[in-house]
């Protein structure tokens, strides 16, 4: 384990990204699937970028906050660097969206920063990802 992502985001080499299932995809007669395909984007240029749009992203604000629904889902983000693994990073793509285990700072924040899920998008090659245009 080399530690948190946000610590050392330029020596991301590759990253593993796996949907998880909302809520209304979990119904309660719906199994999921004992192995969630992930998408492994193995371009050290990508995965840093990926890396390094995380690692700006706000944090959010020890507030009070009224979010839109939570219905769960979003993205388990397992970044490399060489063969060691960062911590994993969790992003919710509903209610605030925040993106937990990046590092100092605390939570993350996906919400108020227009063009994310574009770019996750477009660095990873999931076609449409939470609410990308």
């Amino acid at each position: 384990m080399v530690g948190k992502l946000c610590a050392h985001p330029a020596t991301a080499t590759a990253v593993r990204v796996v949907r998880t299932p909302s809520l209304t995809q979990m119904g309660g007669t719906k199994p999921l699937p004992r192995d969630i395909p992930a998408i492994v984007v193995a371009d050290p240029g990508k995965a840093r970028g990926l890396a390094h749009v995380i690692c700006s992203l706000p944090t959010m604000p020890h507030a009070i906050w009224q979010c839109p629904i939570d219905v769960g889902g979003g993205y388990l983000l397992e970044f490399m660097s060489g063969r060691r693994q960062f911590q994993p990073v969790t992003i919710q793509a509903s209610g605030c969206e925040g993106v937990i285990g990046g590092g100092a700072g605390g939570t993350r924040w996906v919400a108020r920063t227009p063009g994310f899920w574009t770019t996750l998008a477009r660095l990873t090659g999931i076609a449409a990802p939470a609410h990308s245009p």
